[in-house]
């Protein structure tokens, strides 16, 4: 998305925005829920102890996949585990699956704009593994530059601070900062072997799409389910007490019935010997 990237003075500089939802957060969830590690830091020895990823592929969307994806129901999926994958695998498919989905956002950038990209410049906690710089540059096919220093918003902010002040006249004079004690990461594989990672990583985020819409059509159907179930249940007992209800009120009205019986032949005989009487009395 296009975003202002800073406007000092009079003069607005724009700039082409992309976000990946799970990056650092990807390590900590190796260090908390899976206790692979016990701090950060410690997660490139861990990606070390083995050559490559062993064919793991992590789809890290434990909240949906943003920029460029945008899927919503997408949940974290690993796929190619076999019975020979090992901690340093899952580790190694943590990292490459920042690099993945940040290579995917210089791909966007790149028809979106219509420029291609020489160089990308990097910061942040992440940065600071060398293993996961040289994956970034060989993933994106484009030099990396990590500077000395790594809190690089931080410092965009005193440089505003400092040229509202006047401490820097232009920001021509701070041109020479960026390159103190930079670290440049080269590309060392080949395009076919890239343009073959990246379409592994593709077909695992289309295998990772549609798991919460499908776990709420199953939630939904078996809900409607047990309803009909209950309905049902409930009908056929309402049926079985009104039947039984029938059933006593046909035994009552039949043992009512020679009760009232009896009791209009006894009314009937009361009034004959009344009749009777009165008739005796006359003579």
């Amino acid at each position: 998305v296009a975003t202002v990237g800073y406007h000092i003075g009079d003069k607005a500089t724009y700039a082409l925005e992309g976000s990946v939802a799970v990056g650092g957060s990807g390590v900590k969830f190796l260090e908390n829920n899976m206790g692979f590690i016990n701090k950060s830091s410690e997660v490139e020895k861990l990606a070390l102890s083995v050559p490559d990823n062993g064919g793991v592929v992590f789809v890290t969307a434990f909240s949906g996949l943003f920029a460029p994806y945008w899927i919503d129901d997408a949940k974290g999926t690993i796929f190619g585990i076999t019975a020979h994958t090992q901690r340093g695998h899952i580790a190694r498919a943590t990292l490459e699956a920042t690099c993945y989905q940040t290579a995917a956002i210089l791909a966007a950038m790149h028809a979106d704009s219509g420029k291609e990209l020489k160089n990308l410049a990097v910061d942040g906690g992440m940065s600071e593994s060398d293993l996961c710089m040289q994956t970034q540059a060989d993933l994106s096919g484009i030099r990396v530059e990590r500077p000395a220093m790594r809190e690089t918003t931080a410092l965009g902010a005193a440089i505003a601070a400092g040229l509202a002040v006047g401490a820097w006249s232009s920001l021509e004079e701070l041109r020479g900062w960026r390159g103190r004690g930079k670290r440049t990461f080269t590309p060392k594989i080949e395009p076919a072997q890239r343009k073959k990672l990246v379409k592994r990583w593709e077909k695992a985020v289309v295998m990772s799409k549609g798991w919460v819409e499908e776990e709420d059509h199953e939630a939904t159907d078996a809900e409607d389910e047990d309803e009909d179930r209950a309905e049902k249940v409930q009908g056929k007992g309402e049926q079985e007490v009104a039947a039984k209800e029938a059933v006593k009120q046909a035994d009552s009205d039949a043992e009512r019935k020679p009760e009232k019986a009896d009791k209009d032949d006894s009314k009937t005989a009361e009034r004959a010997d009344e009749g009777g009487g009165e008739k005796s009395g006359s003579a």
